[in-house]
């Protein structure tokens, strides 16, 4: 039953980081920074308030998902946001090195631009730092949420 768990935290880990960066690109493209940009007087602004927004979402999304994964069951002693944070990590290495890629072959010829790379989730190789960092506190608030909210751990009497 624990490797079990641990299994599922794990993948959640993958799944949330994953569906944090794909919620991020669905809002993006739905054009909210141009929407936002037009309101506050620039590109950069509309990004960075849009980043905020996106970020806000996935801070609730992801913590919700997370507590619901890495809770302590009775009976148990710990939760496993250790396994849903390597989760996180893995596939953000993972997105990481395919942004490389990515850079290496399709965008050799094209300047990026420092706003782009730090703060939209459609530029490689990062694709919106926000979206990691904003996954990594939500799973350490959820554990530590999930440890306050532990059921107390008995001990055997003894005799």
């Amino acid at each position: 039953m624990r490797s079990s768990r641990r299994l599922v935290a794990f993948v959640s880990g993958l799944l949330i980081y994953g569906g944090a960066v794909m919620l991020a690109v669905v809002l993006f493209d739905l054009g909210l920074v141009d929407t936002l940009a037009l309101q506050l007087g620039g590109r950069t602004n509309g990004m960075m308030a849009a980043t905020g927004i996106v970020s806000a979402i996935n801070f609730c999304l992801a913590m919700g998902w997370a507590y619901s994964v890495i809770r302590v069951p009775p009976g148990s002693r710990r939760p496993l946001t250790p396994w849903c944070l390597s989760g996180v990590g893995v596939a953000w290495l993972i997105g990481a090195l395919g942004g490389v890629f990515y850079l290496a072959l399709y965008r050799a010829d094209k300047a990026l631009h420092v706003a782009d790379v730090l703060l939209s989730p459609n530029t490689p190789p990062f694709w919106g730092p926000a979206n990691i960092l904003t996954v990594i506190l939500a799973v350490l608030l959820a554990g530590v949420w999930a440890l306050r909210k532990a059921p107390p751990r008995r001990r055997p009497a003894m005799a």
